[in-house]
């Protein structure tokens, strides 16, 4: 079945001229989507070149002389700050790896360090019998202890 999703309606065929038979076809998993994250792109970004322009537009747009409210000389630096920071670090698409890992906001870099590594011990699983295996065990009970108690922590710290 493809991406179609039936709703309810009389069905085109019927079964032995019996009445018109209702029915709702829903797809069986719907596909992973993730949140359009956008990230900001740090690869090119010079910090002289940044400030040298943020200072060219500053000078350029603020007014210091002429007594406007400080409400408004801050909206305009938030504005002119914003504007700069968009020619030198725009912000860009995630990629899948890094949306999978915003979507999962409790994972820290090193818990990941800890699921590479528990991928690699993954290779005794078919050995049920050996010592590795009780150690590839532990490993993971630890690691699923670990996930579970970020995971809690994270949304208690979100909540409260």
């Amino acid at each position: 079945m493809h991406d179609i999703v039936g709703l309810p309606g009389i069905a085109i065929y019927d079964i032995l001229h019996h009445l018109p038979i209702f029915m709702v076809l829903k797809k069986a998993k719907p596909n992973q989507t993730f949140k359009d994250y956008k990230i900001r792109s740090m690869k090119f970004f010079q910090a002289k070149y940044f400030i040298v322009y943020l200072e060219e537009q500053l000078l350029s747009k603020l007014d210091f002389d002429n007594h406007t409210s400080i409400n408004s000389q801050t909206i305009l630096l938030y504005q002119t700050f914003h504007a700069v920071l968009e020619v030198h670090a725009p912000p860009c698409t995630a990629s899948r790896k890094q949306k999978k890992r915003l979507s999962k906001p409790w994972l820290t870099p090193q818990t990941c360090d800890f699921i590479k590594r528990k991928k690699m011990h993954s290779k005794v699983w078919n050995k049920k019998d050996s010592h590795e295996f009780v150690i590839y065990k532990q490993y993971r009970n630890q690691l699923s202890r670990l996930i579970k108690n970020a995971k809690r922590d994270y949304f208690e710290k979100t909540i409260f």
